[in-house]
């Protein structure tokens, strides 16, 4: 009777034993089934943000947003393995109001949404061999509202009607600059004392005191405008070429009254510089860096200054 009392207690034993073992590894097999997921998610989240980036910043240049953003996001891993994604999984379209419209006018942002299947280890037990797991980033490019321009030039409205910037660049020379038409020189404090504000602004290595200017904002801020050459100063801009800086974009073209308000700001690059003689100017190419957009009117819907960033 003791022998079998016994017996039940060593097989209630090894029951108990082997329960608890299945509810360890049940429990194993879920810890690494939500570790699993969880670094794969912080890897898609990874692959999501920076294909929309780079889709973005191919809106700015002009290039191609989704083979881009499917480019970038192979150069990512899930799982060991490059993150492919399909064309599908990359839409591009505007970002207003905190709100991502596919194919808005003008295309000013990319969304990117991949999505992989993470294999299970304990959900497989039940049939479920893979979770998938989707994320989504949004990354958009928005004009600076207000920066502080680092070189004495403004550029008038206009200037994007001229030489227009086709769909998202403006690459068109500008000669004989300042030429009273659609650029000018500008004191970036407003004040009228606009030769030695030229000085005082004007780089270092352009032969400027390279004193900071304010920040301007647009739609508050104004520049106070001269129109023609300030000639006595052109010798010392050879040391700028080739250089980009930001300039405020002021509204109308022409003669301008001399308080002008700004409305944006645009990046430029000085090519050439003629200090003296009959054709004394400066040569400008509006430019972008990759990051840099903006909206001000004319013919040009992408060309400023702004920021690349993800959104959502």
């Amino acid at each position: 009777m003791r022998a079998s009392k016994r017996g039940d207690q060593r097989g209630t034993a090894l029951i108990m034993t082997g329960i608890c073992v299945m509810v360890l590894f049940a429990l194993a097999a879920l810890g690494i089934d939500v570790a699993h997921l969880a670094l794969t998610a912080s890897e898609v989240q990874a692959v999501a943000d920076a294909s929309a980036l780079a889709g973005a910043q191919a809106l700015v240049k002009g290039d191609d947003a989704v083979t881009s953003a499917q480019g970038v996001a192979a150069v990512n891993q899930v799982e060991g393995a490059p993150a492919m994604i399909p064309a599908s999984a990359v839409d591009v379209g505007k970002w207003a109001n905190n709100t991502f419209q596919v194919g808005g006018s003008p295309s000013n942002a990319v969304r990117s949404s991949p999505q992989f299947p993470v294999q299970n280890i304990l959900a497989s037990i039940w049939g479920a061999q893979t979770t998938t797991v989707s994320k989504t980033a949004v990354a958009a490019f928005e004009t600076l509202s207000s920066t502080k321009p680092n070189f004495p030039l403004a550029l008038g409205s206009c200037f994007f009607d001229q030489y227009p910037c086709y769909q998202h660049g403006c690459s068109e020379p500008l000669t004989q600059v300042p030429n009273s038409n659609d650029s000018y020189w500008a004191s970036l404090d407003d004040s009228s004392n606009t030769n030695k504000s030229f000085d005082d602004y004007l780089p270092t290595r352009c032969g400027g005191s390279g004193t900071p200017a304010p920040t301007l904002t647009a739609g508050t801020s104004s520049v106070y405008l001269t129109n023609g050459q300030v000639s006595n100063n052109l010798d010392s801009l050879t040391g700028c070429i080739g250089q980009t800086f930001v300039v405020p974009v002021v509204q109308g073209c022409g003669n301008l009254s001399q308080h002008t308000p700004v409305i944006g700001f645009a990046t430029l690059r000085i090519d050439a510089v003629v200090p003296s003689g009959k054709n004394q100017s400066i040569s400008v190419t509006v430019v972008f860096n990759g990051n840099q957009s903006g909206t001000f009117g004319g013919s040009c819907s992408a060309c400023g200054t702004g920021r690349v960033s993800l959104v959502q």
